[in-house]
């Protein structure tokens, strides 16, 4: 997942490009995405998701992206669907009862899928980018004064 935001100068307004300010920019929107992720939004999470996220200056563009792959299914949300993915698997299913996890092992047969299980009833997006990216630059309005920000991807 690529997000870029372009720091363009008004033309109208005479402003020389500091790149002290893309990077305070820069790092306000980091900390502002990575805040996003351990405001509560996972039941339990393990940290992989904001640990992946990098963000980069070249000009007056900055770079956010992430390899992390579920990065898109957290933004975006996924659309409820059978999981036939995992036809013929083990799949080890974690409980958390009274704060103890505990770990048991489900097989995929397609007999259970016949019986209509395995689906997954999908998940709402949590637009962690887009929230973090709209905070951040909210945050930094003082060092983007004169500047026209468009965000893309």
């Amino acid at each position: 997942m690529l997000k870029v935001i372009d720091l363009r100068p008004i033309p109208t307004v005479m402003v020389t490009v500091d790149p002290r300010d893309i990077n305070v920019v820069k790092e306000r929107i980091l900390s502002s995405i990575k805040g996003k992720c351990y405001s509560g939004i996972f039941k339990h999470p393990t940290g992989n998701l904001a640990n992946s996220i990098r963000a980069y200056v070249i000009g007056n563009s900055i770079f956010i992206y992430t390899n992390a792959p579920e990065a898109e299914a957290v933004e975006e949300g996924v659309r409820p669907h059978t999981m036939w993915y995992l036809l013929n698997k083990t799949i080890p299913i974690r409980t958390f009862e009274f704060g103890i996890e505990r770990l048991t092992f489900r097989r995929a047969s397609l007999k259970s899928y016949l019986r209509g299980a395995w689906r997954h009833p999908g998940t709402e997006g949590q637009h962690i980018f887009r929230d973090g990216i709209q905070e951040g630059l909210a945050q930094s309005s003082e060092e983007l004064a004169g500047y026209e920000v468009t965000v893309r991807g």
